[in-house]
């Protein structure tokens, strides 16, 4: 976790902290607000598609593969125009791939 952690602020959200209840072996991860999440990849410029490439490029060479990249796992503030990746639940923190693999190949042609 600590290379997702690298990238809080950056490419996924600020992380405040696990929270629940002392009878509950769950948690909450409670995460800054980043933004609005985006309806699809379609409407996205062209210079905010290579961004996005990018982004998930950084966390595959970090070996995270998101697992569920849909355009409600990106979400782009209002203020600034920054897009972050959300919702790592599914990731695979030991992934290993050379910027080629199914995941980023598959958002490629989604762009």
């Amino acid at each position: 976790m600590r290379t997702v952690r690298a990238r809080c602020g950056d490419i996924v959200p600020e992380a405040y902290g696990v929270f629940g209840f002392a009878d509950w072996d769950g948690g909450y991860l409670v995460q800054a607000w980043c933004g609005t999440a985006l309806e699809d990849f379609d409407s996205l410029s062209g210079s905010d598609k290579e961004k996005l490439m990018s982004m998930f490029k950084t966390l595959h060479r970090q070996g995270i593969e998101h697992g569920d990249v849909e355009p409600r796992n990106v979400v782009r503030d209002p203020s600034s125009g920054k897009l972050t990746i959300i919702d790592l639940a599914m990731a695979n923190v030991q992934h290993r791939c050379s910027d080629s693999c199914e995941e980023l190949e598959s958002l490629a042609s989604r762009l």
